[in-house]
């Protein structure tokens, strides 16, 4: 048998980050937290500079629907410059809706 691995479940120190800490990082953050405040969010959310950037991580995550939901949960007046993570989490929630329709057909 393995090894039984544990998990130390401190919060990590700003020099352990493995991401260097950035409005985007941030806003990634708040935006899938199970208890993100509202208010954290949009706050979060006026202080992205590169939305390419943050629309990129979250892909690379892949939270950028649920992030993108949780924008819109807030309340968050996204700028023109948001407009791609909309259409990009939009494509992939029609994605996933087609997918799970196949699956039902295979299945019934």
């Amino acid at each position: 048998m393995g090894t039984t691995r544990t998990c130390d479940a401190r919060p990590l120190d700003a020099s352990e980050r493995a991401v260097p800490e950035s409005p985007e990082t941030e806003t990634l953050i708040a935006c899938t937290r199970v208890d993100a405040a509202a208010e954290d969010v949009v706050t979060s959310l006026r202080r992205v500079d590169d939305w390419r950037l943050l629309e990129n991580l979250a892909l690379r995550h892949a939270v950028l629907p649920l992030a993108y939901a949780a924008a819109e949960k807030a309340g968050a007046d996204l700028p023109r410059a948001a407009d791609d993570l909309r259409r990009t989490a939009v494509a992939i929630c029609e994605r996933s809706f087609r997918l799970s329709a196949s699956l039902v057909n295979i299945l019934a």
